[in-house]
């Protein structure tokens, strides 16, 4: 917090997955809350931990806690996401976001990525930074490492920019800034 001006803060979202147990130790400083879509399209929103960073200097934050079973979907966006206006000056917003990410929590993550870029493509005059994060964790055995010398094992569409093993499972996009 000393080196950040005044009139400055920075919200922050740290987490730490235990691929093997789902067990996620996490910390929110400020941030829009991640929504933890399960897998029967339940939401909850990780909230708590303290305030945004840059403040006030003395104050402490808290961890907490959540486990992500097999089949649920995390996502962590930045307030570009979420703020982006139409060219009706309609916030995209938080509602929006949570129905899109409850219906189409069961499609590749790739193609939420893909979805919500569309959807924010139709955003008018200055772009704000738009971050998306997705996770969905998968219950498949962990993955060996490779001998010396072999070459790793390609995933059918796990080549492009946007999409990944669907082991690893976390498609990132970040958006104009």
């Amino acid at each position: 917090a000393g080196a950040c001006p005044s009139n400055r803060f920075i919200s922050l979202f740290y987490a730490h997955l235990e691929h093997g147990t789902g067990r996620m130790t996490y910390c929110n400083a400020g941030h829009n809350p991640p929504h933890l879509i399960r897998a029967d399209g339940q939401v909850e929103l990780l909230q708590g931990g303290g305030t945004v960073l840059g403040i006030m200097p003395e104050i402490g934050y808290e961890q907490r806690l959540c486990q992500i079973e097999p089949g649920d979907v995390c996502a962590v966006y930045s307030d570009g996401v979420t703020e982006a206006l139409s060219p009706d000056d309609e916030e995209f917003g938080e509602d929006r976001l949570t129905e899109l990410l409850v219906a189409a929590r069961n499609r590749p993550l790739a193609e939420v990525i893909d979805l919500v870029k569309r959807l924010l493509d139709t955003v008018r005059g200055e772009r704000l930074r738009q971050t998306l994060v997705i996770h969905r964790r998968h219950n498949l055995p962990p993955i060996k490492p490779e001998p010396h010398g072999q070459k790793r094992t390609r995933y059918p569409g796990a080549g492009g920019p946007e999409q990944v093993n669907p082991r690893a499972g976390s498609p990132i996009w970040r958006g104009p800034c």
